[in-house]
């Protein structure tokens, strides 16, 4: 490369000058390009730049213009290249920090711009295991890898819940390329047998429509973890990803390499995703075991956080805790907590914390968090969820729809979740139309019935728009024997949101709230108490302030 300079060098080439006929992999070509700028502090690879699917190249720096007419260094003289090897290793690095003084331009077919942010892609691996049970490894490679480069700065990355749509959809690369506005697309295969592990992996341009690079890793399964960062460090390599300050330690996949504890964590990310009750109690129960093994395994410690989170809110199942309120409460913070002090570049500790406070109705804390996580991992859609959601809940409706607007930039796709919250500015925004719209999309992703909130929320607008609500009633009878449009935990932190909500309810035939006297600080009757007992007044669900653990009664109702 120091012999010519702003010519662009094959990797085949590269390699047979280095390596002659000595059987080596790319890796070992990108492992010694990582050693050169290492060496010259080529940290932003504005000296040693990739060409994708062509090969690297010596460009100049900025201080080009400065001496334009520098002296070039000749060639050296043809010799046998193990014995010219460590000169010409030196030459070549004390030339390229002196090659400052040739200009250069960009050429090529379908060659991405310098300036253009690499946009990619990563579609669920497919699985060609024997055991079909292995699904739940292979989706949590293809999610960790995503989740770890959406963390760059410099890459924009489509999000998990886009990419695993797009599994089984009879598209080709383009296509996909094109409907996600992206242009480069990722595939990949993974064979679990024994104690091997086999990673096919290709990346395409879609737009140039060109392979820019593959690659195959045939490793023992306890090398995952190993088998994960390098493949990282490839695809930065290869789409020639600027890293930012610090940014090349985020691309370490894990903070553990226990194999088991990983698997508990892949485990319980799929139950959480199911839904049901059975789920998120085997998400407790796997998460649990990850951190029994790996005290400090941050990604368990936050998944695990939330799911606290979530059960203590009352959003993951409408009608009852898997856990007790009071209980989930302390350990969702505690661990929260841990994880902010193990790896406080996350946003995941945030986040649960703004759905704690969201769950007491302290919307400025909430909303804290939630900019706080944003800011932590921009890239990250589930943050900007939570920002709308915060924002919703106070009755900044315009700003809770920007946020909401900006994940599903991020996801276009979205979640139950982040169609809802969307619903929820524009119910705010008295957008009734646009807002059932987005309900109805959260309503049709959603496996089981929606949260509690979202509930409410849709079931109201069905009321003001003079519709009937049969589309929730997802076969759980409980959601229309439950209803009400009195809360005592609010949805919404504003009077005028809130009455519009309880409108809503009361127009859809919801029956009226009846659980008042268990509000805390009411002195209640025996004879009241009874009626609620034996459901005489029971007409709608008791979610009282403070999550009063357990009441005691006499048999005449005192």
């Amino acid at each position: 490369m120091a012999a010519n300079p702003g010519e662009i060098i094959s990797k085949d080439e590269l390699i047979a000058a280095a390596w002659g006929d000595i059987n080596v992999s790319d890796d070992s070509l990108t492992q010694c390009i990582a050693d050169i700028r290492r060496t010259i502090g080529d940290d932003q690879r504005t000296i040693v730049q990739t060409v994708p699917r062509r090969g690297y190249r010596l460009v100049p720096t900025e201080d080009a213009h400065a001496n334009p007419r520098a002296p070039v260094v000749a060639a050296p003289p043809e010799q046998p290249r193990r014995l010219l090897l460590p000169a010409l290793t030196a030459l070549g690095l004390v030339v390229a920090i002196g090659l400052s003084v040739f200009a250069f331009q960009r050429s090529g077919v379908g060659a991405r711009p310098a300036d253009e942010t690499p946009s990619l892609v990563v579609l669920p691996f497919r699985n060609l295991s024997d055991d079909s049970r292995q699904e739940y490894f292979v989706d949590g490679m293809t999610e960790d890898l995503i989740l770890d480069l959406s963390r760059l700065e410099n890459l924009r990355l489509v999000s998990r819940n886009t990419a695993f749509a797009y599994r089984d959809r009879p598209l080709s690369d383009r296509e996909i390329a094109e409907r996600l506005a992206v242009r480069y697309v990722m595939q990949g295969s993974v064979r679990r047998q024994d104690d091997r592990l086999r990673l096919n992996v290709s990346i395409v341009d879609a737009v140039a429509g060109e392979h820019v690079w593959a690659s195959q890793y045939d490793e023992d399964v306890d090398d995952v973890f190993a088998v994960q960062d390098r493949l990282k460090k490839q695809i930065v390599e290869e789409l020639s990803v600027r890293l930012g300050q610090g940014e090349a330690e985020k691309l370490a996949s894990q903070d553990v390499r226990n194999l088991e504890a990983y698997e508990y964590l892949l485990r319980g990310r799929r139950a959480r995703y199911q839904g049901t009750e059975r789920g998120l109690r085997l998400t407790y129960w796997t998460l649990e075991k990850a951190i029994e093994l790996e005290p400090d395994y941050v990604d368990a410690i936050i998944a695990l956080a939330e799911t606290y989170a979530y059960d203590y809110s009352g959003i993951s199942h409408p009608w009852h805790w898997e856990r007790p309120p009071t209980l989930a409460r302390v350990v969702s913070q505690r661990l929260a907590e841990k994880a902010r002090a193990l790896a406080p570049e996350r946003a995941g500790p945030d986040i649960a914390l703004a759905r704690l406070a969201l769950a007491e109705s302290r919307f400025e804390d909430a909303i804290g968090h939630a900019r706080i996580a944003v800011a932590l991992e921009p890239n990250l859609a589930e943050a900007h969820v939570m920002l709308a959601r915060t924002l919703a809940a106070n009755g900044e409706h315009e700003q809770a729809l920007a946020a909401a607007e900006r994940a599903a930039a991020l996801d276009p796709e979205g979640s139950p979740e982040q169609h809802a919250v969307r619903a929820m500015a524009l119910f705010g925004l008295e957008r009734l139309e646009d807002a059932k719209a987005s309900i109805d999309l959260a309503n049709q992703q959603a496996d089981i019935a929606l949260s509690w909130p979202y509930t409410f929320l849709g079931v109201s607008l069905y009321g003001h728009l003079g519709q009937s609500i049969a589309p929730f009633n997802r076969g759980t009878t409980s959601t229309f024997q439950n209803l009400a449009y009195h809360l005592t935990t609010p949805i919404f932190a504003q009077t005028a949101d809130s009455a519009r909500l309880r409108e809503g309810l009361k127009l859809a035939g919801a029956p009226r709230y009846s659980g008042d006297p268990f509000v805390k600080g009411n002195t209640v009757k025996g004879e009241a108490i009874a009626d609620l007992l034996f459901g005489k007044a029971m007409e709608s669900f008791c979610y009282p302030l403070g999550y009063s653990s357990r009441l005691t009664f006499s048999q005449d109702g005192a």
